[in-house]
């Protein structure tokens, strides 16, 4: 029985052999179609190397979004409870917890908004 490197080495020759069996233009065609596959499978490569960072880099910045809007909800919100409480209006848990979500999922919220009522 053959080893594998044996069939390979067998095959390998039997490929090259017929290789040289064809026409010179059938030739070029496929040292051509050869280096095109080649190219393509590296373009690939590059694209998806490309796509990964494009997300990644989304993903960054959809953090750091977050982060800023948790950080100016938690210095804002104390502010603007106080003058709800002063002004007479009544802050319920539920409400608060809704207006929590809103800032976090938004991206421009402004102090403005929460003095709508």
């Amino acid at each position: 029985m053959k080893t594998e490197g044996e069939l390979l080495q067998k095959f390998g020759a039997k490929l090259r052999r017929a290789a040289e069996e064809l026409p010179r233009p059938a030739r070029q065609a496929q040292k051509h179609v050869k280096a095109c596959e080649k190219q393509s499978k590296s373009a690939n490569k590059r694209y998806q190397r490309a796509q990964c960072e494009f997300r990644n880099e989304w993903q960054r910045q959809r953090n750091r979004l977050m982060r800023e809007n948790l950080e100016r909800y938690k210095s804002e919100q104390p502010v603007i409870d106080s003058e709800w409480q002063l002004s007479g209006k009544l802050v319920d848990e539920e409400e608060m917890g809704a207006r929590k979500y809103l800032v976090m999922r938004s991206r421009n919220i402004t102090p403005s908004f929460y003095n709508q009522r």
